[in-house]
């Protein structure tokens, strides 16, 4: 039995039902199949990257003698990021892991006993059980944090309105991207890092070339 549908939960699962072992999968709802990576990571941040590329392309085209004008329509950048998960979610959904032979249960998972689970009033019993119920996003505490509209890597990706200012708390791997993202199309970003250097657990050498970059 696995617990979670995200990147882990689905590579022990499938695996293990081509090795021939009988599994069920546990995901709160189908749409939460493919977890973060789908859902809230990977998947609509390279996305989102992709759009902040072009627009940033765009702006450079004057150079060869080619001008372009105008500003990024948010929603459709939006739209296209959703387009793009919907490409993978034909393959990460209840229905295909069915068809692949797997067991799925959708709802809340509860552990009733020993090698036994609860989901959505149906128990089910098993020898091994993966627990792969994944992450969610910090809340801040700061004081006055309530009186202001921010946004986290499960929101991100639906904002309505393009901000003409945006600070990102955080200098790591989600606050980049999505710093770089969002000064490309267009807004004006404040990065807030309590390190010396962005992204502290990466190289240095690369890393202190980056932080020159985004501030020239």
């Amino acid at each position: 039995m696995v617990i979670g549908c995200g990147s882990g939960g689905l590579s022990v699962g499938l695996f293990m039902n081509e090795a021939g072992l009988k599994v069920l999968m546990v995901s709160k709802s189908d749409h939460d199949i493919g977890g973060d990576c789908l859902n809230d990571g990977c998947i609509p941040s390279k996305a989102f990257i992709h759009v902040a590329k072009i627009a940033h392309y765009a702006k450079q085209a004057g150079n060869f003698g080619l001008q372009v004008n105008g500003s990024i329509d948010i929603k459709k950048a939006t739209e296209y990021v959703h387009a793009r998960q919907e490409v993978v979610r034909v393959h990460e959904n209840a229905a295909w892991l069915t068809e692949q032979g797997i067991e799925v249960a959708l709802g809340e998972a509860f552990f009733t006993g020993k090698d036994e689970i609860e989901v959505a009033g149906k128990k089910y019993s098993g020898k091994k059980i993966v627990i792969a119920a994944g992450s969610r996003p910090r809340k801040l505490k700061q004081p006055g944090i309530e009186k202001v509209e921010y946004y986290d890597n499960e929101s991100i990706f639906n904002i309505p309105n393009l901000p003409k200012r945006l600070l990102v708390v955080g200098g790591g791997p989600i606050g980049i991207e999505i710093a770089q993202t969002m000064n490309r199309l267009g807004s004006k970003v404040t990065i807030v890092h309590q390190e010396e250097n962005i992204l502290e657990h990466d190289d240095k050498a690369v890393t202190r070339i980056l932080l020159k970059r985004f501030t020239t």
